[in-house]
């Protein structure tokens, strides 16, 4: 089991993740949705609206000795980052769901800090775009 004493305190802040222009590679994922921007709104809409916690939500999932939950968190964060474009989160939550199912606790920490900091740039990034969520 993971603790907060040993989960990452914070993640990086946007100064220090850099640029977030390819946080998000909205293009792809308009293509994936077959150019639908009302759709491709609504998720990020969703995106930004259900999982700025999720990291959270999954530390204090594995506090209380529920892997699954975490897990279904994990896949469906994997998921919705999947559909907005969001590849860096995408890759964080499947490392994450990986070390989940494998119970590999030692990279928990590790994959927990990598996803919190690729959903900063992503919110950053979708925030900054309100002509992508509108």
């Amino acid at each position: 089991m993971i603790s907060s004493s040993t989960a990452p305190a914070t993640a990086p802040t946007g100064d220090e993740t850099g640029d977030e222009s390819d946080a998000i590679d909205y293009r792809k994922a308009l293509l994936r949705l077959n150019d639908n921007k009302s759709l491709y709104a609504i998720l990020c809409r969703r995106f930004l609206a259900d999982r700025e916690h999720t990291p959270q939500t999954i530390l204090a999932a594995l506090e209380r000795g529920d892997r699954i939950a975490a897990m279904r968190l994990t896949h469906t964060l994997k998921s919705l980052a999947g559909y907005v474009g969001a590849f860096g989160v995408y890759e964080s939550s499947r490392d994450l769901e990986c070390a989940l199912k494998t119970a590999a606790m030692d990279s928990l920490a590790l994959s927990l800090a990598g996803l919190t900091n690729e959903l900063r740039r992503a919110f950053h990034f979708l925030s900054s775009r309100s002509d992508l969520t509108r």
